[in-house]
């Protein structure tokens, strides 16, 4: 099994990933007590774990490969802060999309949204899903390990995006399955 994993490193990744979330997240699934808002308790802790997997996986396999110093050059990735001006700008404006969106939504005579959280609350909770949220949990495995794997076997850079968006996709599907509002499964196949 060991020989299997080294010499196919993609697949081995993503079923590793899938097993290991997915033992984690199917208790959620069959769960009938998550609450419409998203799971809680011991609910929440196994949906958290799970959303570490990718990034866990990722940081093993290059350990056993490549040892200390594959796992720093993977790391350091993280850090990097100097890229062009228009992706700085890219982040800002799909940031207001939200906003502009609810904006429209209101304007149309839709729902104005209830917030019970003061706007620090909200900065400090989209930075938590950022990082250590998806940055920590799921890119590292993602975009920082198969990725670059895909692109190594002769795939665009968009045509690596999109296998590995599909692929990611059918991933989150137990956290569709869990029946809370604020992943229906309805909105899947856009997800995906």
């Amino acid at each position: 099994i060991l020989n299997r994993i080294q010499h196919h490193p993609l697949a081995s990744f993503f079923a590793l990933t899938y097993a290991i979330a997915w033992i984690l997240w199917i208790p959620l699934v069959v769960s009938e007590h998550v609450p419409p808002s998203g799971p809680t308790g011991l609910g929440l802790v196994l949906a958290g774990l799970g959303s570490l997997v990718p990034s866990a996986v990722a940081i093993l396999r290059i350990a056993v490969r490549d040892g200390r110093a594959g796992v720093r050059r993977l790391l350091r990735r993280l850090l990097m802060w100097r890229v062009g001006v228009g992706w700085y700008l890219a982040i800002v404006l799909l940031s207001t999309l939200a906003l502009g969106a609810v904006g429209l939504s209101v304007l149309l005579g839709g729902d104005t949204p209830d917030l019970d959280v003061t706007i620090a609350a909200v900065v400090i909770m989209f930075l938590l899903f950022i990082f250590p949220g998806s940055a920590g949990g799921e890119e590292i495995g993602g975009s920082g390990f198969a990725l670059p794997h895909l692109q190594a076997d002769d795939r665009s850079a968009l045509g690596a995006s999109v296998v590995l968006g599909v692929v990611w996709g059918v991933w989150h599907l137990p956290l569709f399955l869990i029946g809370a509002d604020i992943r229906p499964i309805s909105v899947f196949p856009a997800w995906v």
